[in-house]
């Protein structure tokens, strides 16, 4: 033992040991004696509330067979069936207040700790009754005001309506407050009241702000700037006012002040503004009589004022620089006016050689045509007539001005008029390759052979030649339609159309030189047979198709005799598929 190691092993100190260990374990088990008995003390000594004292000694002793808690008891009880179905006016809410007051007493003289638990159940269910009650009753005072404020509101008694929301938002602050266990407690429509008080608050001064902007707008208008100045310089004042005294509504938010800010500067830009467009207005209208020497002086005065704006709000959308590009397009384009009558005069003049087939000054003519085109682009780059050049047509008759006169005396040798169409020329054969090279510098026929017709032409390639065969003859030229075409084969019988048609009895399926068949009545050639003929296909236009007309040198000629019709894709490469055009000289 550790005791005995401590003292040795002789007799007085062996039992001076055992003397120390009992003394040890005697006040251990003492301070365990003492806390057991302390809390034995406090879990079961009845307490009373500090506020009261017992009136007697009556509390000791057998609670149940106590005479003042069985009275108490039964007063309680008493009052409850007076006031059964629930307190209906304020006698029965104050004689439900004198059975909680009866109740706590019982409590009170019982002990709340020992106090039993039907007693404290009772307690609870009065307060219950008690809270539910009250606020039934205030509930329906509250929303009546409520409704009563919503009335004054329509009508515009701003200050009456306020009030009246006021004293409901006061009576759901008590319901929530003071009487806990009612089912009337209403924390959100407390905060939606008080956000509603607010607002209404703040409703005169913003719908006065509102109304000084409409003003000032609506004064702009009718072009009273300084007066519209003024107003909005007020509503400006008077939003200011709410942001700084009622921040919290949504009236006074930061979005609604930038608004305001901003209808601010834009009246304050709004004569200026007004000015810009009513000078460009003066400057277009100049330009359109060709007075450029004002257009131009008005366009840079709208031009000056217009930096002005920029430079002082460049925020604003009166202030986009794309007005400012416009105005200087404006003045580039007055600026340009003289030198792009003269560039129409040079087209004239092209127009007309090449009508008249006069060659020699032709080629001088668009030689400088091109240069004073180049000009007019480096000088006036902005001008709105750019767009009206025709920078490719010039462009293709100068680099192709050696070749036109050849191009023109081939297209009008072949020219055939179309019975029923005046002004209408039909070319008599097939585009052979050789032409359509010369127009368009490509050739996508299969057989390549400058006598052959060209194949392998889709439809939409077609418009590239025509539309190039038309600057060239200064003309139109299109695909024919279907009634010209017919109206060029005329009154051959089937027996005539088989004798002049290259078929595949007699080419052994080989497309044959344009021109080398017997031609029709009328004089046109290959009508039917050699290639299938695109036609203008107008009534396609939605349908991405078009019809090729004729047959070619794969039929036979009992077919060919029908003059056969086939729907086609536009973008179709067919190796027996070319086309012929026609000339409009009406124009």
């Amino acid at each position: 033992m550790k005791f005995l190691h401590k003292y040795g092993t002789r007799t007085n100190e062996i039992r001076r040991a055992r003397r120390e260990l009992y003394l040890r374990i005697s006040m251990v088990i003492a301070v365990l004696l003492f806390f057991a008995g302390m809390i034995i003390i406090s879990k079961f000594r009845p307490r009373i509330d500090e506020d009261q004292v017992p009136e007697s000694a009556l509390n000791v002793g057998d609670p149940f067979n106590n005479p003042k808690l069985i009275r108490l008891r039964a007063d309680v009880e008493a009052i409850l069936n007076q006031i059964d179905g629930g307190p209906n006016g304020m006698e029965e809410m104050q004689a439900l207040e004198r059975a909680i007051s009866l109740q706590r007493e019982v409590i009170s003289l019982r002990g709340s700790e020992v106090a039993p638990k039907a007693d404290l159940d009772k307690l609870e269910e009065l307060l219950t009754m008690y809270d539910v009650d009250m606020g039934r009753f205030l509930m329906a005072q509250s929303m009546r005001l409520e409704k009563e404020a919503d009335g004054k509101m329509e009508n515009r008694e701003y200050e009456e309506a306020i009030q009246a929301l006021e004293k409901a938002r006061n009576l759901q602050e008590e319901i929530d407050q003071q009487y806990p266990r009612s089912t009337d407690r209403n924390p959100s429509r407390l905060h939606r009241l008080n956000n509603q008080i607010l607002s209404w608050q703040t409703k005169p001064l913003a719908d006065e702000a509102d109304r000084l902007k409409r003003e000032a707008f609506s004064l702009v208008e009718s072009g009273r700037f300084a007066e519209a100045r003024d107003s909005i310089q007020k509503a400006l004042e008077k939003q200011q006012e709410l942001n700084d005294s009622f921040r919290s509504s949504r009236s006074a938010s930061m979005a609604r002040m930038r608004e305001f800010e901003d209808a601010w500067k834009l009246v304050q830009v709004a004569e200026e503004a007004s000015l810009v467009q009513t000078m460009t207005q003066e400057a277009r209208s100049a330009l359109s009589s060709e007075q450029y020497t004002l257009s131009i002086a008005r366009a840079e005065e709208a031009e000056i004022i217009q930096r002005k704006i920029m430079d002082r709000f460049p925020e604003l959308e009166v202030a986009n620089p794309e007005i400012l590009m416009d105005i200087s397009r404006l003045k580039d384009t007055a600026a340009s006016l003289p030198a792009f009558k003269e560039l129409n005069a040079l087209q004239e003049s092209v127009r007309e050689m090449l009508r008249t087939r006069n060659m020699e000054p032709f080629k001088n003519k668009v030689s400088e045509w091109t240069r004073a085109t180049q000009a007019f682009i480096r000088e006036f780059p902005n001008s709105e007539y750019a767009g009206n050049l025709e920078m490719e047509k010039v462009a293709y008759l100068h680099e192709n001005r050696e070749d036109i006169p050849g191009i023109l005396e081939t297209v009008y040798g072949n020219l055939l008029p179309v019975e029923g169409f005046k002004d209408k020329l039909l070319y008599r054969t097939e585009v052979p390759q050789s032409l359509f090279f010369q127009v368009t510098k490509q050739n996508p026929s299969v057989k390549k052979d400058p006598a052959l017709p060209v194949d392998s032409v889709t439809w939409e390639e077609t418009g590239d030649f025509l539309n190039k065969l038309s600057w060239i003859l200064a003309h139109p030229v299109s695909l024919p339609t279907l009634e010209q075409f017919k109206a060029a084969i005329g009154s051959m019988n089937p027996e005539e159309i088989r004798a002049t048609a290259w078929s595949s009895e007699n080419t052994s399926r080989e497309i044959q030189l344009v021109g080398t068949s017997k031609p029709g009545k009328n004089g046109f050639y290959d009508l039917a047979g050699n290639v299938a003929e695109w036609l203008s296909g107008e009534e396609n236009n939605l349908t991405g198709r078009a019809t090729a007309v004729g047959g070619s040198a794969r039929d036979t000629s009992t077919r060919l005799a029908t003059i056969p019709e086939e729907s086609r894709s536009r973008t179709e490469r067919n190796r027996f598929v070319g086309f012929r055009f026609v000339v409009d000289f009406s124009e």
